[in-house]
């Protein structure tokens, strides 16, 4: 009895403490952390799962491992970064006010991912990945609502201006140094827009890429 009525109590205070604003950015930082992991895990499992099983080598048992690897290191990774960037806001603001200045986001940003998400593996690209090309269409979109440039346009009207410098951009990078771009970019180009300068005849130039025996001429 005594052991409930303790635990009880227990309970009680780090509510009181949990409820205390003075500990609030602290904890919203523990809050990130758990958020981060849970997020982490829930998004990367279900990738990992199929593209493991789909395109991966190796027993069951070693697939089962990468999967829980991956989820397991997606999700550290983020928990990491959000327990971090929540300490550096929570940190700025209390040592210079104005929660939320545009100036301390960036900043906490900037620290949280050069300390958590600097190594260049595949998690952390992937992240990249799904960020810059969000990050890039969002700011078009905000620089039009700003009315700085291209005034008054919707997101639908957006799209074409953003997907053309990106592709335009992404071509160029092929044909001027085309080892900078991801491996997979590289194939689907080569595939797309240098293969298809080789043909001798109806059948390689309509029914099937390239010859596998004959070398083949540019006719370009």
């Amino acid at each position: 009895m005594e052991d409930v009525v303790g635990g009880a109590e227990l309970v009680k205070q780090l509510n009181a403490i949990i409820a205390d604003k003075d500990y609030h950015w602290i904890l919203a930082a523990v809050k990130g952390f758990r958020n981060g992991l849970v997020y982490g895990a829930r998004i990367r499992f279900p990738h990992a799962l199929v593209i493991t099983f789909l395109f991966g080598k190796g027993t069951v048992r070693q697939k089962l491992i990468n999967i829980v690897r991956h989820t397991r290191t997606h999700a550290w990774n983020l928990g990491k970064f959000a327990f971090t960037y929540k300490f550096c806001c929570g940190g700025l603001n209390a040592l210079f006010g104005d929660d939320k200045a545009g100036w301390q986001i960036l900043l906490a940003g900037f620290i949280a991912a050069n300390f958590q998400l600097h190594e260049m593996n595949a998690i952390n690209t992937q992240i990249l990945f799904y960020l810059l090309p969000r990050g890039i269409f969002g700011l078009f979109r905000l620089i039009s609502k700003k009315g700085w440039i291209l005034p008054g346009l919707t997101q639908k009207r957006v799209f074409p201006y953003v997907n053309a410098c990106v592709l335009s951009f992404c071509l160029w990078l092929f044909f001027y140094d085309p080892d900078v771009l991801q491996p997979s970019v590289i194939a689907s180009f080569e595939y797309l827009y240098n293969d298809s300068d080789h043909f001798h005849s109806l059948k390689d130039l309509l029914l099937y890429n390239k010859g596998p025996l004959r070398k083949q001429t540019n006719n370009a």
